[in-house]
């Protein structure tokens, strides 16, 4: 059986992960509660809801991430 590649067009194991809310607030050094209350703002990355379960694809988080990155000034 082949291993998925980024070029056979289906996702690495990496980019096929998720993230629990649990594994989401200890990467970004917040609470869960904060997880949550940035779920409801719509001011997190993007999610998928399976019942009452809560993941976040690993790929989504990093693009979020990368979106808030802050530029230093010249001081």
């Amino acid at each position: 059986m082949e291993e998925p590649t980024a070029t056979s067009g289906q996702p690495t194991a990496d980019e096929a992960r998720h993230l629990t809310p649990d594994d989401l607030a200890a990467r970004l050094g917040i609470s869960v509660g904060a997880v949550y209350q940035m779920n409801r703002r719509r001011t997190g990355p993007q999610y998928l809801k399976i019942g009452r379960r809560v993941r976040y694809k690993l790929t989504d988080v990093i693009e979020w991430e990368n979106a808030h990155y802050r530029a230093r000034s010249a001081s």
